[in-house]
């Protein structure tokens, strides 16, 4: 019955020859071509200049997509981002009139569903939200002013509920839809959009038109423990920590290493640590580490492809990111499905999938270095199993997913 449809999978993130980022994306679109068989054909399309191009077997056509900096006024673009977008569409011979389901990725990209809609009111329109407080109103040094924060406002309110799903990362994301995050707070906090601007509890909130929530998944071929960690010998007092995630203020990479200068100052020994990612805070992370001479026990690597990353989680005995917020880490249930436990802060959506009975051991405060040292000095004495409440298989996931899909088309 869908031979002939299409399944348009839009994405900001996805791998190219010369970029391992959204490898995650590249497991969702392999799911999604293992779950729908024959029933659509699957076409990823990425923003950006450039040609196209194969990533491990999976063609990716590029749309060209103009922007002022810093998000200002995406508005004033949207009637050439449309046009480019039905440009390649027809360079890849896809008509409006075959596609079934427009699967797009953030709001930045939610114009690519109006204009799917509007030349096929009969396509099925999702929008994916990665991320915690996805609408937001304060971006770029302009962000700020009122004025561009109500015109800003109206325009993504439009946007969003003239789509059919949204789909969201975790329960804390669906949640936080319409909210703001309050960045001045350790624990999540977050405020109604409309707080933002000239008189805004005179404007009715965004409604949401209907809401699912998919976690990210892994791919269980790659992510998954081999003979090396069952024959692993644990040794009291040896511990291999790892960390994997961009060097962003709340990512909390700092509360490892101080949690570390702890337990390395009461003479704690064996205990190795291994940063992999780049960003704003790394420079400010390595001079912590020189001056408080903690080189010999804490490295800092630059990032590994997608594909390359089980094999680290497989040398790790613990995996510590205390982000004080995420959408839905991915770097956690990937090392969760290499069989390596996970510490990270409480407030964020990994709490979702930690039974309650084991949360005192796997999540602590914000910014709290000194109750992460605590865990990790428990988890050294105790080497507790690591357990989560569901299935995260990204091909089971998947597979529910789209079923509940086909039941509205």
């Amino acid at each position: 019955m869908y031979m002939s449809k299409y399944y348009l999978f839009v994405t900001p993130f996805f791998p190219s020859p010369k970029s391992w980022r959204g490898g995650y994306c590249y497991d969702m679109v392999k799911a999604l071509m293992r779950v729908v068989g024959n029933r659509y054909v699957v076409k990823v399309l990425v923003p950006g200049d450039g040609v196209e191009y194969e990533y491990m077997g999976i063609h990716v056509s590029r749309f060209v997509r103009r922007t002022f900096p810093c998000g200002l006024a995406p508005f004033v673009f949207d009637g050439i981002n449309k046009r480019h977008f039905g440009n390649v569409l027809r360079r890849i011979g896809v008509r409006a009139a075959d596609i079934a389901i427009c699967h797009v990725h953030t709001l930045d990209l939610a114009y690519v569903t109006e204009y799917v809609k509007a030349a096929n009111p009969q396509v099925l329109t999702l929008l994916h939200h990665h991320c915690i407080n996805p609408i937001r109103l304060d971006s770029g040094r302009l962000g700020i002013v009122p004025i561009h924060a109500m015109i800003l406002y109206f325009y993504l309110r439009r946007l969003c509920e003239q789509v059919d799903i949204h789909v969201f990362c975790s329960e804390q994301s669906r949640k936080s839809y319409g909210k703001l995050y309050k960045k001045n707070t350790p624990e999540l906090g977050s405020e109604d959009l409309r707080e933002r601007l000239w008189w805004g509890r005179l404007f009715r909130g965004i409604r949401l038109p209907r809401a699912v929530v998919l976690y990210n998944g892994i791919d269980t071929r790659a992510f998954h423990p081999d003979e090396t960690i069952k024959r692993r010998k644990v040794a009291p007092r040896m511990l291999n920590i790892g960390c994997v995630g961009n060097f962003q203020p709340f990512k909390g990479q700092m509360t490892l290493i101080k949690a570390i200068d702890i337990l390395h100052s009461e003479g704690m020994t064996g205990i190795k640590v291994r940063f992999i990612g780049s960003g704003v805070t790394l420079s400010d992370c390595q001079r912590y580490v020189c001056e408080h001479g903690l080189s010999e026990i804490i490295s800092f690597e630059k990032e590994i492809d997608h594909l390359s990353l089980p094999n680290f989680y497989r040398s790790l005995d613990l995996f510590v990111l205390p982000s004080r917020t995420e959408g839905f880490c991915c770097a956690y249930i990937e090392a969760i499905g290499c069989g390596v436990p996970v510490i990270g802060c409480r407030g964020v959506s990994l709490e979702e999938v930690i039974p309650n009975v084991d949360k005192w051991k796997w999540l602590i405060v914000p910014c709290d270095y000194n109750d992460l040292a605590a865990k990790i000095r428990a988890y050294i004495t105790n080497r507790w199993t690591f357990q989560i409440n569901r299935s995260l298989d990204i091909d089971k996931l998947w597979k529910e997913f789209v079923d509940s899909l086909n039941q509205v088309l």
